[in-house]
């Protein structure tokens, strides 16, 4: 085995155990019940009408995410639109509001009781059932796929564009023949990752009244206790994600070798948006404001009108922020550096092993959460009682679930790398850790960037396993949100909500400023 392929197989071999464990627990969970029990429970209509709405939903939100997150990349990355680095914080940022809070933000602003009509005078739609749950996650996901086509749009050599246009083709027939095919590793591995997070969302649908499959694990739970159905539904769940990554696969496989031909670095020139400019701006601010103003300024609301303010002062407070920053920066760190030689060796290798490694990142986001940290305490206590309630297993925990989260922009990115060039480097004299400093890492520090983002924003937020296996006494600024909305104290959780957007917007604005002078 080569030398260079080493980490990948030690980083695979951590996460499937990481993975495989919960699984295994879940089995064991499932075969609690007989055959005949588990056959009955699985057919019955109910879950039929579960795996329907969760699919329903999963397309429904693809499509809104996909017609907000093209044009915006596009904006962004492509045309004279001033403040460009503004507006791309500005459409990351959505992340950063947790979903649940989102989904408050606009119940609180709908109906006759709402804000809208308190503040405005105007009965705002109250979202609820089916498209209150698309409209909230369209709003909450379409940052993924943002981030990935921006990735992928900045990525693209011009040269082939100009050629294509000097043959005759028009602008349309430009992106429809060259320009799009070029985008589809950074479009599906964006899609891939709104697809999961709908399908192991629960917060929201629960809020809008919507049952999906992970709405219904997490109430088998948490409300009904009956471990053994909601084993099966977790399983079922599972069974999907693993479809979606065969899917992914089979789409993916016949762009490697035309996507690994390509590596131009120069920019391509603007394009100028004429007549175009106004309705362009309209867009690219409207989004976010819908998606992240209108929901900050209700958290600003809430906490001028309570407690909220001087709970910023309190050494509560400050604590949960201290313990979130912390947490989310080692998993940032931790999850693009496991990530990365996983992929780098399914795209650099052959055979069903490397393309498994391609896969195994996303394989800890298809477990439900709640069903992911039960079975690590189950497992933690009766194998490693040490481990358990301690802030290494937490961090684990995050690291591996949040793979996904940085495998779309490094798989984007390593698309969009020519083999030929690391291969004429080793020519050269240098070695693997040199190839990795002087050549490959510039070339991917946009991908690393957004994968250090994606990461960033998701583990600042999360909510399930922090508060499974966080140690005793160990707040963060999710579980404050959390402790609060459950209440309805929304005073009291504005606060924390905001420091989640604060915390965020600091560190994707660092990543945004910083990412031109390491490209």
């Amino acid at each position: 085995m080569p030398a260079r392929a080493w980490p990948a197989v030690l980083c695979g071999l951590l996460v499937t155990l990481g993975v495989g464990g919960p699984v295994v627990y879940l089995l064991i969970r499932a075969l609690g019940a007989d055959a005949g029990q588990a056959a009955d429970l699985l057919l019955r209509k109910r879950t039929f009408v579960l795996l329907g709405n969760t699919v329903l939903l999963g397309a429904a939100v693809l499509l809104g995410s996909t017609l907000l997150a093209f044009p915006y990349a596009w904006l962004t990355t492509r045309t004279e639109l001033r403040g460009r680095k503004l507006l791309t914080v500005l459409g990351t940022l959505p992340l950063a509001i947790p979903g649940y809070v989102l989904a408050f933000v606009w119940l609180s602003l709908g109906g006759d009781y709402g804000l809208g009509a308190h503040v405005l005078g105007v009965r705002l739609w109250r979202p609820s059932g089916f498209w209150g749950a698309a409209f909230v996650l369209t709003l909450y996901t379409f940052p993924y796929l943002f981030l990935n086509l921006r990735a992928g749009l900045q990525r693209l050599d011009p040269a082939l564009e100009e050629a294509a246009a000097a043959q005759g083709l028009g602008r349309w027939a430009v992106w429809r023949r060259v320009v799009l095919p070029q985008l589809r590793p950074a479009y599906l591995a964006g899609a891939l990752l709104v697809l999961l997070h709908v399908i192991a969302d629960f917060a929201v649908v629960s809020l809008m009244r919507y049952e999906t499959l992970s709405s219904a694990v997490y109430s088998q739970y948490v409300a009904a206790l009956d471990r053994t159905y909601g084993a099966l539904l977790a399983l079922v769940l599972v069974a999907l994600a693993a479809l979606l990554l065969v899917v992914d696969a089979r789409w993916l496989r016949g762009r490697l070798s035309e996507a690994l031909t390509l590596g131009g670095v120069r920019r391509a020139r603007n394009v100028p948006l004429g007549r175009w400019r106004e309705p362009a701006y309209a867009f690219a601010v409207g989004v976010p404001l819908l998606a992240l103003a209108l929901p900050v300024t209700v958290l600003v609301v809430w906490m001028t009108r309570g407690t909220g303010a001087s709970m910023m002062v309190s050494g509560s407070f400050g604590g949960a922020l201290l313990n979130s920053v912390g947490v989310a920066l080692g998993v940032a760190l931790l999850a693009p550096a496991i990530t990365f030689p996983l992929l780098y060796a399914s795209l650099r290798g052959r055979g069903w092993l490397a393309r498994l490694g391609e896969r195994i990142p996303y394989l800890g986001f298809g477990i439900p959460p709640m069903a992911f940290g039960l079975a690590l305490v189950f497992l933690s206590v009766r194998l490693l009682p040490g481990v358990y309630q301690t802030l290494g297993l937490l961090v684990a925990a995050l690291t591996i679930r949040f793979m996904a989260e940085a495998a779309g922009p490094l798989r984007s990115a390593l698309y969009r790398l020519p083999p030929a060039l690391e291969e004429a480097a080793r020519s050269l004299g240098c070695g693997t850790l040199s190839v990795l400093r002087r050549v490959t890492g510039p070339l991917l520090w946009r991908g690393v960037a957004a994968a250090m983002a994606l990461v960033f924003l998701a583990s600042v937020k999360e909510l399930p396993l922090t508060l499974i296996l966080a140690p005793l006494g160990f707040d963060t600024l999710a579980t404050n949100v959390w402790t609060y909305t459950e209440e309805a104290l929304f005073a009291q959780a504005a606060p924390y909500a905001l420091a989640i957007v604060g915390v965020a917007g600091l560190f994707v604005t660092g990543l945004v400023l910083k990412e031109d002078k390491w490209a």
